[in-house]
């Protein structure tokens, strides 16, 4: 009589890892993309383009967007966010983010998913 009970409930438990298994090997391929110019968080056909005097003007804690590799990130919300402390953000804002970035990042995965969610589009 328990034994149909058992199968069943082992049934679900296989199911529950295999489930888990496939969700996170799907989000790692999709988290840990690298960079590109021509990838977006939303959409890569209809990109913002913007100059690096566009991106001046959004120098401040409040209005925080720098340029990276040719890409555009508003890090406004990423700043009391960070890891490493606010000032490590601030201290991009309204700049070309880029020698910073790959200083401290290198080619490590986890900062660029990170920062891909933050992408606003490309610079011109």
């Amino acid at each position: 009589m328990n034994k149909p009970r058992i199968l069943i409930g082992i049934s679900l438990f296989v199911l529950l890892v295999a489930g888990c298994a496939y969700t996170i090997t799907t989000q790692r391929s999709l988290a840990f993309a690298p960079i590109s110019n021509t990838q977006s968080a939303t959409s890569t056909t209809s990109q913002n383009t913007y100059t690096q005097a566009d991106i001046a003007q959004h120098n401040s804690e409040s209005n925080c967007w720098t340029s990276i590799e040719g890409g555009v990130y508003d890090l406004t919300t990423w700043i009391s966010r960070h890891p490493g402390g606010p000032q490590a953000i601030i201290g991009l804002c309204g700049t070309d983010g880029t020698d910073a970035f790959n200083g401290k990042h290198g080619t490590s995965r986890r900062p660029r998913a990170a920062l891909i969610l933050l992408k606003i589009g490309i610079l011109k």
